[in-house]
């Protein structure tokens, strides 16, 4: 393992760190608001999501391969890769006219899902293990504010600039960081000549990741006998993956780490998180926006709804650190499972009341809380088993189960908000109280769900 570096260049560094978390939130979260505006000159929202689709597509097929290449070839030499290719994609969306190259640029972005596991691998490069759960929640901290400060940032720009501007702003960012990234994050290159990549690995996790997240994503707009095939041929490949990689010497991705109660009950749990308190922003929001006549909605407006979230996002800067000191200070299972049960709380009172926009937005800030405490504790229980050398790719696996868990809980949510609905005058049909409580429950079950898999992890001196 590489030794900790002075404490001066540690500061130095996880300050770099913190601005790259920063602009990978800001990317992922700023387009969100101004998705509208772009509506209206190509030709409504169905032809637009596809610039969130493919985001989270490659999001989800490209983080375990760049957290794999960060630990075979040096973390700061990939990480320093992907901000270039961010901006390259920033600066394609930023000139696109048409619609699809501007989709396609937004696919370049996607590669930066795998800059958060490559600062957790750094971090636990150049940090004492006595600071490293601190450090860790610190950065998770960055990464939760700042989607606040890019939904209000999105809207503010596109209002004042244009929507371009946007991606002007995700261009400068990197460009920015990446000499910053040379002068102060040390480069710890593997000492060895690095093994070889795992091509064949990479060809078949990619295509069956994606086939999935298709699926889950366009299951009830495609034709059945689609959806069978896809799911076949899917599952096939993923089938093929796992057998590959477990007889292989140098995998990808070592599935044998999953044998391990820490790392598979982490996975579980960032899995079940992604699909319960993640969809938070989906369904909370959307009841507050929701007209009056509806009964259930608060007939808030889409700015103000944006600055009602920014204090859970707020609040999330503060509960990660914590998380870390108690993962530090007790264990990561301890900080998690205070974050998981918060969450399930906040939840089951949620079914019940929400008719009061103060009690709402309470609770939407012990669901931040909550969140971001899991977050913040889970890549220290990983980072304490996993290899040296496999640092990165492990959170990688956390950021994968993530993404594919926020992509299957908000098709779910979808579905149980259309259970129950209500009609208005124009034929406007929206959610009624049944849906909103039914989908609440939902919720509430799939974080208990994470609950559980916190409290099955090994404690720290088991880990």
């Amino acid at each position: 393992m590489n030794r900790p570096v002075a404490s001066t260049r540690v500061r130095g560094a996880i300050a770099v760190l913190l601005l790259v978390e920063l602009f990978c939130s800001l990317e992922a979260s700023m387009v969100y608001t101004a998705l509208p505006t772009i509506a209206r000159q190509y030709g409504g929202m169905g032809n637009v999501t596809w610039l969130i689709a493919i985001f989270t597509l490659v999001q989800a097929t490209t983080v375990a391969l760049g957290a794999r290449l960060g630990d075979l070839y040096g973390r700061r030499r990939v990480l320093q890769w992907i901000l270039v290719l961010s901006a390259a994609g920033s600066l394609i969306s930023a000139v696109g006219g048409d619609l699809w190259v501007i989709v396609a640029g937004r696919a370049l972005q996607g590669v930066s899902a795998a800059l958060l596991p490559l600062c957790f691998g750094i971090a636990r490069e150049i940090a004492p293990q006595e600071r490293l759960s601190l450090i860790i929640g610190l950065l998770a901290g960055m990464y939760s504010a700042s989607g606040a400060v890019g939904f209000l940032l999105g809207g503010v720009l596109t209002e004042q600039f244009g929507w371009h501007s946007i991606f002007w702003v995700t261009l400068f960012l990197p460009t920015l960081v990446i000499p910053l990234v040379a002068l102060f994050v040390p480069d710890n290159r593997p000492a060895a000549r690095p093994q070889s990549l795992d091509l064949l690995g990479a060809l078949l996790l990619v295509p069956g990741l994606a086939g999935l997240l298709l699926i889950v994503t366009y299951a009830l707009k495609w034709p059945v006998w689609t959806v069978i095939g896809m799911l076949l041929a899917s599952v096939g490949l993923l089938v093929a993956w796992w057998r590959h990689e477990s007889s292989v010497p140098h995998p990808l991705i070592d599935v044998h780490l999953l044998r391990n109660r820490g790392v598979a009950m982490a996975n579980a749990s960032f899995l079940f998180m992604g699909a319960g308190s993640m969809q938070m922003p989906l369904v909370v929001m959307a009841m507050i926006q929701q007209p009056l006549w509806t009964g259930v909605g608060l007939g808030i407006g889409a700015t103000v709804t944006g600055l009602l979230k920014l204090p859970s996002n707020l609040i999330a800067a503060f509960t990660a650190p914590l998380a870390g000191w108690l993962g530090g200070r007790i264990s990561p299972r301890m900080a998690a499972t205070v974050g998981g049960s918060l969450g399930v709380l906040a939840w089951v009172v949620m079914i019940f009341a929400h008719s009061d926009l103060w009690l709402v937005v309470a609770l939407t800030v012990v669901i931040g809380a909550s969140t971001s405490m899991m977050l913040a504790a889970m890549p220290s229980v990983v980072l304490v088993i996993a290899p040296s050398d496999r640092s990165s790719e492990a959170t990688g696996m956390l950021s994968l189960s993530r993404t594919f868990g926020v992509s299957l809980g908000a098709q779910i949510a979808g579905v149980l908000m259309t259970t129950s609905l209500i009609a208005g005058t124009g034929g406007a049909v929206m959610p009624d109280d049944a849906a909103y409580r039914l989908t609440y429950a939902s919720l509430a079950g799939w974080t208990l769900l994470a609950l559980i898999a916190c409290i099955a992890m090994p404690g720290k001196r088991n880990a």
